[in-house]
């Protein structure tokens, strides 16, 4: 299958002209679409892309800046124009620089869009052929056809992007992106041949490099799929320092327990009853749970954000406490279970150190760590902290005067901050009424939420969503 996007500023010709095709019978999936050629790029970087179909004459960067810039550093990457029945003479030029085909806007439709189609199509193999030619005249995709001869998968710790990575390759060596985060190298015919021992070499830190070797049989295309799909999973569990060398057909076959709902449902169980936190044993019990189910790293790094950024959020802890648990809440950076596993001591050490200063048990603190949790799932339902306590099996009154002292902050005080929260994420993605929303998040009195937000925002509903929705508009 080619992966293609469609470029176009005018946001109803994009929508018109993808709906318009039955794109899976020409061999052709849409896998994006950008309004100007900056975007464009950025979904270059995010994924691989085989053919672009550019309006050539965008505001901004025209159609000839990008399909230059394109040509430059995504030597594989093929085009069709999208045009206007006046620009012919741009037609022209456009075909000269490189482009395969150009489609008329104004004139695309049912009764030809299949004629159009099949043309391009045709070109596209003809394409293949002339770039690839061990894959001859069969070439029914770009690399659809081509056998995996073996590859190198660059992978990103960090922010840098495949311009950084071009700067350390031979130049020539066909780059194609596979995720925000992989990167991949062909070997063989069209690509350049590296030793594992090679690897490393030259690459900058934040950088990893991975020999994939193995795969007979397989598709370049196939062998793509399972390694963007399949190969940061395995490299999360790898180890601290995980081999420069993988198979794909490990990878092929690599089977998580973790992936049965069932499984998955028994894990966040038992990681809601928080017990690994201050309990050696139950710690070693879970670790262990983990490496052999091999969840889902980025839903079991998932469940670590969201635990530290309820913690310093809703706790009136020191700025230290507070800050360590921003940083192992961060959103990106947590590559492997070793690493997150070490995040995971220090989260429960920062816990025991503030439990040796208080005079609660560790069942106590236990219990109000679980209460924390249901508030933080059920703050925008009619919540009381009478339902709370006795859920934990505490008192109401030995529950209030506890929860202070884990906290910092009544209850009732933590209970509004949460809902304040929920509301400013619905005014920023949503389109509810104020009134709606001050309903949705526990307010059954509007006038009282708009009131409270302001206390704690500094500006009523209104004001924050029309400044985030300008912020927004900016920012596109």
């Amino acid at each position: 299958m080619i992966n293609a996007i469609v470029v176009d500023d005018e946001k109803l010709v994009r929508k018109g002209f993808i709906s318009l095709i039955d794109w899976q019978s020409y061999g052709i999936e849409i896998t994006g679409e950008a309004a100007n050629g900056s975007r464009a790029l950025q979904l270059l970087e995010q994924q691989r892309i085989d053919l672009m179909f550019v309006d050539i004459t965008m505001p901004g960067m025209t159609g000839f800046e990008l399909l230059q810039q394109v040509q430059q550093s995504y030597g594989t990457v093929q085009f069709v124009i999208l045009t206007c029945h006046h620009e012919f003479d741009y037609v022209q030029e456009a075909l000269r620089r490189g482009a395969i085909d150009y489609i008329v806007k104004t004139l695309l439709n049912k009764d030809n869009v299949d004629e159009t189609m099949k043309r391009i199509q045709g070109r596209l193999q003809r394409e293949a052929s002339r770039v690839f030619p061990a894959a001859g005249a069969a070439a029914g995709t770009i690399r659809g056809q081509l056998q995996f001869s073996g590859a190198v998968v660059f992978r990103s710790r960090g922010s840098q992007g495949m311009s950084e990575l071009r700067d350390l390759l031979p130049e020539g060596a066909p780059l194609l992106p596979l995720s925000t985060h992989l990167y991949i190298c062909h070997q063989g015919s069209a690509g350049p041949h590296w030793r594992a021992d090679e690897l490393a070499m030259g690459l900058h830190s934040g950088w990893e490099a991975v020999l994939i070797t193995g795969g007979e049989g397989q598709t370049r295309q196939e062998a793509e799929r399972a390694i963007s799909q399949r190969l940061e999973h395995w490299l999360f569990y790898a180890g601290p320092t995980p081999p420069a060398v993988v198979s794909l057909d490990e990878l092929v076959s690599l089977h998580c327990e973790a992936d049965d709902p069932l499984e998955q449902e028994r894990l966040l169980a038992e990681w809601q009853q928080f017990r690994w936190l201050l309990h050696g044993k139950e710690w070693a019990e879970w670790s262990d749970t983990i490496v052999k189910l091999r969840p889902s790293p980025a839903w079991l790094s998932g469940l670590v954000q969201g635990l530290c950024l309820n913690w310093a959020h809703y706790m009136a802890w020191s700025a230290e406490e507070q800050a360590r648990l921003l940083e192992v809440a961060r959103p990106q950076g947590l590559w492997s279970w070793s690493e997150l596993e070490r995040l995971l001591s220090e989260v429960a050490l920062v816990m025991q150190r503030r439990l040796a200063d208080l005079p609660l048990s560790r069942e106590v603190a236990l219990c109000l760590i679980r209460a924390l949790h249901i508030m933080r799932q059920q703050a925008c339902d009619n919540l009381t902290q009478n339902e709370v306590a006795h859920v934990v099996s505490m008192s109401r009154s030995y529950f209030s005067q506890c929860f202070k002292q884990l906290v910092g902050y009544s209850f009732g005080e933590v209970l509004r901050r949460m809902r304040i929260d929920q509301a400013k994420r619905l005014l920023q993605e949503s389109s509810l009424s104020v009134y709606e929303i001050s309903g949705a998040v526990g307010f059954y009195d509007n006038k009282h939420f708009s009131r409270t937000f302001k206390e704690r925002v500094g500006m009523y509903p209104k004001e924050y969503r029309n400044r985030h929705q300008a912020g927004k508009v900016e920012g596109e």
